[in-house]
């Protein structure tokens, strides 16, 4: 976390004092004196489509209406929040949690284990986004003991249901059911969280007001936060120096953006979750009869990128050597980055049958949202060095989510960007798109990579309940990737947030998992 002194130097304080008579004594300095307005704004770089657990991504936003069952720690560990014990049974599939009895949601309606079953059963049946963090493909049943405890049962020993807990937003079963259902509810969603919804305007902002009655075990120190889309990073910038803005919640800044939010006195935190890589999508090199179907043109590709370039246009970069990301679980360390060496990479390729380099004729697909374009146009220009051509292709969202899935008969391009990151510290959401059958029921053009040894790896990680032992095959797991060049690691990404001088108390620890009960603004 970067802390920018003050302007005023010690040197020019005491010229200025030299000559002027010595003063009383001071008093004592004051207590830190709060606004009395506290309302924070908060720009992000969209809005979920509803405020339901039915919608995908803005996990920050949600966490200020639901509250889950548990929360993270540090490094993913799993700490209490709507739950306070849990516990495997020796069986290894039955998991009991027992939760708080002091909860109400904002109607008034007290939260009860029924509440925790109806979320699961909605999120599994209605195939809620937060599915994708639970690597079990269904539970076996979700049974109520009373009115604090209830049984999660899984078809297989599945230790991942307890890192995916975090995800669970927890809605009103009887409130649910009477404003009609989801339709019902979308138009108006409650939780039990310390907020309430005071205004929401779909692509544009979301503000929440304190409920007037206490909350057991969150205590926010504002009364109101107002999450505005602000899409352009230059604006939100100019929004925090001008006072506009109070935090920056997601983002990753250029080092003169970063250099002048420090330099306006404001506080930048870094975060590296995610790693920036281009796949090799499997499915596609099959269907095209492309060159990269051979490993050694797939490592070519990896040599003639200057990846330490790339990671220069970031504060706090690093090149990639794998797919898993700092303080993952699936990072091998003994997995080392390729060097950039052109030399090498035309080498390769003649040994591969291509002296001459050759076109990637479905070009360079990437999702224009998440990775920057100068990063795509540095790989195309190394990969031109070597005699490859590859076109960028931007996409938006609603394209890169159907060709990532093969939706509507889309075929990927040879080469696809993408960022991985871990949600949940079981690379559960990589498990749900890649590996052999995955995504489900999808088109085999829709296949990223297969290799049933590292199915069988995954598998035995997640039925392992001993992290000790789990951890080697998480790294084999990685490592049978990294030998099969599966994709083309690029960097791990840096993320910021930041807030303004004015503000104190923020705490994200991490990129996904954060309220901001604890920020408020000073005078």
């Amino acid at each position: 976390m970067a802390r920018v002194p003050r302007a005023l130097t010690l040197l020019s304080f005491l010229a200025l004092i030299a000559c002027a008579p010595t003063p009383p004594s001071s008093p004592a300095p004051t207590a830190e004196e709060r606004d009395t307005r506290q309302v924070l704004n908060v720009a992000v770089g969209s809005i979920t489509a509803n405020l339901t657990p039915a919608a995908a991504g803005g996990h920050w936003i949600r966490w200020h209406l639901y509250d889950t069952l548990t929360r993270f720690g540090p490094r993913f560990s799993i700490e209490p929040q709507v739950a306070t014990r849990w516990e495997l049974a020796p069986d290894g599939v039955s998991w009991r949690f027992t939760i708080r009895s002091d909860l109400t949601f904002s109607n008034g309606d007290p939260l009860t284990s029924e509440d925790v079953i109806f979320s699961f059963s909605e999120m599994f049946g209605q195939n809620w986004p937060a599915r994708a963090n639970f690597a079990s493909v269904l539970p076996e049943s979700l049974t109520r003991v009373d009115a604090t405890t209830f049984e999660f049962k899984t078809r297989q020993p599945d230790v991942t249901v307890l890192a995916s807990t975090p995800l669970l937003f927890i809605i009103p079963k009887s409130y649910y059911q009477a404003v009609g259902g989801f339709n019902g509810f979308l138009q108006k969603p409650i939780g039990s969280s310390p907020y309430e919804v005071a205004e929401y305007r779909p692509d544009a902002l979301v503000h929440f007001r304190k409920r007037a009655a206490p909350h057991p075990f969150r205590s926010p120190q504002n009364t109101d936060l107002i999450f505005q889309v602000v899409p352009d990073s230059t604006q939100q910038v100019n929004g925090l120096r001008t006072g506009e803005l109070d935090v920056l919640t997601v983002n990753t800044f250029t080092p003169d953006q970063l250099d002048a939010i420090e330099r306006a006195g404001g506080t930048v935190q870094f975060f590296k979750v995610s790693t920036l890589a281009i796949f090799y999508p499997q499915g596609t090199l099959e269907l095209r009869a492309s060159p990269l179907r051979e490993k050694r043109v797939r490592q070519a590709l990896i040599y003639a990128v200057n990846r330490e370039a790339i990671a220069s246009l970031f504060r706090q970069a690093e090149v990639a050597s794998q797919l898993a990301i700092p303080d993952s679980p699936y990072l091998n360390p003994s997995i080392r980055p390729y060097p950039y060496d052109p030399g090498r990479a035309r080498q390769l390729l003649a040994e591969a049958g291509y002296p001459n380099g050759f076109k990637v004729e479905s070009g360079l697909e990437f999702p224009a949202f998440t990775i920057k374009p100068e990063i795509i146009l540095a790989v195309q220009a190394d990969l031109r060095a070597v005699g490859v051509e590859a076109q960028p292709i931007p996409l938006d969202f609603v394209q890169a989510a159907n060709k990532g899935a093969g939706r509507g008969n889309e075929i990927k391009a040879e080469l696809f960007g993408t960022v991985v990151g871990d949600t949940n510290g079981f690379v559960s959401g990589l498990r749900q798109n890649i590996g052999c059958g995955k995504p489900l029921g999808a088109p085999p053009t829709a296949l990223w990579w297969c290799n049933p040894l590292w199915d069988r790896l995954l598998d035995q990680a997640y039925s392992e309940p001993d992290s000790a032992k789990r951890l080697p095959l998480f790294q084999q797991a990685a490592q049978v990737m990294a030998d099969d060049v599966v994709a083309m690691p690029l960097i791990v990404q840096p993320s910021h947030s930041a807030w303004s001088a004015k503000i104190r108390g923020v705490q994200m620890p991490y990129f996904f998992y954060f309220t901001l009960d604890s920020a408020y603004r000073v005078r």
